[in-house]
């Protein structure tokens, strides 16, 4: 995906093409950093196009079917993580979802805390991401509290209208 400006065009970063990076070698969070981005700030406006394309386009079921190795399971923890972000953007603001994010292979057999840092290995840990996960990623076995779509731009404009209140 493009979009014009009035000198050039730039890149978009998809969650798609954020996928696409992952799978290339890319730092998950950086490529869906980049995302967020797009989806919170520069690209708001065009926020079904930015979830419209299926993250696998080999299908959900041969990825799937191809975990065997660490380094596709992780890949494969990433593609449900994409799907469940998708669907709680979406619900959050109020897009269309796109039927492929609603495709419940997109579903770990094993809970994945806190994305493997180490510190979510406490029972209490556990207990507070089981509690505090948006309920796309609980349901899919992801639990990764309930920071993970942060929205800095949000929380900046709620400083600025505190501040101007003031």
């Amino acid at each position: 995906m493009t979009i014009e400006t009035s000198a050039n065009q730039r890149s978009v970063q998809t969650l798609a093409r954020a996928y696409a990076d992952i799978r290339a070698g890319a730092e998950p969070w950086a490529a869906l950093n980049e995302f967020f981005h797009e989806w919170f700030d520069y690209s708001r406006d065009q926020r079904a196009a930015l979830v419209a394309e299926p993250i696998l386009l080999d299908g959900s079921a041969s990825l799937l079917a191809a975990r065997q190795t660490p380094e596709q399971d992780d890949l494969w923890r990433w593609a449900v993580f994409c799907a469940a972000a998708a669907e709680y953007l979406c619900d959050r603001y109020g897009v269309s979802r796109p039927t492929w994010a609603d495709d419940p292979v997109y579903t770990l057999s094993e809970p994945w805390y806190d994305f493997d840092d180490p510190g979510a290995t406490t029972p209490a840990m556990r207990a507070s991401l089981e509690q505090t996960t948006p309920e796309p990623l609980r349901r899919r076995n992801i639990l990764g509290g309930d920071r993970v779509f942060a929205n800095k731009y949000e929380f900046a404009e709620m400083a600025r209208k505190l501040a101007a209140a003031r």
